[in-house]
């Protein structure tokens, strides 16, 4: 009795590449959004008194995947974080409220977002890696 049934083995590499490239498309995103986040983390309101750059964070469902038969994380929207906005008495910058002098800077922690797109770029890293290790082993049969 053979146990290695060879004609199994491409189909389920073909599911383990699906759900890696979903991995790795949903990390993209994830990098994306820090980096974004990270470069407008000093962006002010064009206007006096206007409202600065919010803060992005990606959220994401689960969806049935038929032919991996499992469930996979899919990009599902794009939401702003609600929390305050830092606020600074700057009376002389072109941004400051004309009566109170507050300028409103955008509600992003460059650190944590640096730390968040670290975390995204790693985790797509070892994905592309489990990928190539998989093509390789799909190769080799």
């Amino acid at each position: 009795m053979n146990l290695l049934n060879i004609s199994y083995f491409p189909s389920c590499l073909d599911g383990a590449a699906k759900i890696l490239s979903n991995g790795i498309e949903n990390e993209s995103w994830r990098v994306r959004i820090a980096a974004e986040n990270f470069s407008n983390a000093e962006s002010v309101a064009r206007v006096p008194g206007g409202v600065p750059y919010r803060r992005k964070v990606p959220s994401f469902k689960t969806e049935y995947d038929a032919i991996t038969d499992t469930e996979i994380l899919r990009p599902d929207a794009l939401l702003y974080d609600q929390s305050n906005f830092k606020m600074a008495y700057e009376p002389h910058h072109p941004a400051a409220d004309p009566e109170t002098g507050m300028v409103r800077y955008p509600n992003v922690e460059p650190h944590l977002e640096f730390l968040d797109f670290k975390e995204a770029s790693i985790a797509q890293s070892a994905m592309v890696q489990c990928y190539a290790l998989q093509t390789t082993m799909f190769h080799s049969l």
